[in-house]
């Protein structure tokens, strides 16, 4: 049963409408006019840096659906923060699709297309990627603590208190992720070590997973 207001229903199909909009940037913004069939065949190249940038936007999309699915109440603070998101992510999507295809044109060697960057520019589009990264982690960490100790306290159903807390700390630990990031690629050699800011989200992910792999089987060892 979807216990959401009609209000908050009509929000969250807009902020979706962002992220879906958002998502045809990424399809139609990086790759080049075709213009005959050669054209057709060179638009898979871009497909990996494609499915790479979707993933991340999915990704918060998906946490502000986790989100809207367990606050269910709002308010003008909340709605704000949820409009702010949405400016952000419409932003965001260029240089995550620009770094998308420039680490990917690194990695394989000049294979897929993309553009190749000095140090100077990569580190400003880490730079730029990570403060996206940061902003938008930073937004629904404070939706969740809003949630969990703001003026809505207390909207949040019992059983999902415990996963709720996780959540904002998943994000506090993706704003630190996006700082290490960035550090990183300011003062690490990026000629030679191109990958090194990239490392910090790679680690990011697959705590998350082994995070939630253990409690999976935790609740399911308690349940059995």
């Amino acid at each position: 049963m979807d216990r959401r207001s009609v209000g908050k229903k009509r929000l969250d199909a807009f902020v979706d409408g962002a992220f879906a909009f958002s998502a045809t940037l990424l399809a139609v913004g990086n790759a080049p006019a075709m213009k005959s069939f050669d054209d057709v065949i060179m638009r898979f190249a871009h497909v990996p840096a494609f499915g790479l940038s979707l993933l991340v936007i999915m990704s918060f999309w998906w946490a502000h659906r986790q989100y809207g699915n367990t606050v269910v109440q709002d308010d003008s603070i909340s709605n704000a923060v949820s409009i702010f998101i949405m400016f952000l992510v419409m932003i965001f999507v260029f240089p995550l699709g620009f770094l998308a295809e420039s680490f990917l044109h690194w990695l394989s060697d000049g294979i897929l297309p993309g553009v190749g960057l000095n140090a100077a520019q990569m580190e400003d589009i880490y730079l730029l990627f990570g403060a996206g990264f940061i902003l938008l982690s930073a937004a629904y960490a404070f939706l969740y603590s809003y949630a969990l100790y703001g003026r809505i306290n207390g909207r949040i159903a019992a059983i999902l208190l415990p996963s709720t807390k996780v959540r904002f700390r998943n994000w506090i630990l993706c704003i630190l992720t996006g700082f290490i990031s960035i550090i990183a690629a300011q003062l690490a050699p990026i000629e030679s070590l191109i990958w090194l800011p990239m490392l910090p989200y790679a680690i990011l992910i697959i705590g998350l997973f082994l995070m939630a792999a253990l409690r999976f089987f935790k609740n399911y060892n308690i349940r059995g």
